[in-house]
């Protein structure tokens, strides 16, 4: 996750990561600035943009993206994008769905003592 300048790094985490062979399961990006490419491996990207930075595939990409325009809200602008709390809120639910996922292929650490 990042934002401005951090959303951007947030992709080239995501690239580099594919070539040490590393899955992605969830870029979230704040404000990029930049137009950014979804590397192969990510399986989900969720842009929160201002009218022209939307994210788009890459070669091979298969996952999913959002892009979130988020030009017509009067309450948000790139300088505070990142500190709403209804954005917080839909990444965090997103990020515990996916650790729910996880953790539902995996035994518990309390199943394990038991």
């Amino acid at each position: 996750m990042g934002h401005s300048s951090g959303a951007d790094a947030a992709i080239s985490m995501a690239e580099k990561m594919k070539t040490l062979g590393a899955p992605v399961a969830l870029v979230v990006t704040f404000g990029p600035a930049i137009d950014l490419v979804a590397p192969s491996n990510v399986s989900q990207v969720i842009n929160y943009y201002f009218g022209s930075a939307p994210v788009t595939k890459g070669p091979g990409f298969r996952g999913t993206i959002s892009n979130v325009d988020l030009s017509g809200a009067a309450d948000i602008n790139h300088l505070n994008v990142e500190k709403i709390d209804r954005l917080h809120a839909s990444v965090i639910a997103k990020v515990q769905a996916l650790l729910g996922h996880v953790r539902q292929g995996r035994a518990s650490p309390a199943a394990a003592v038991q």
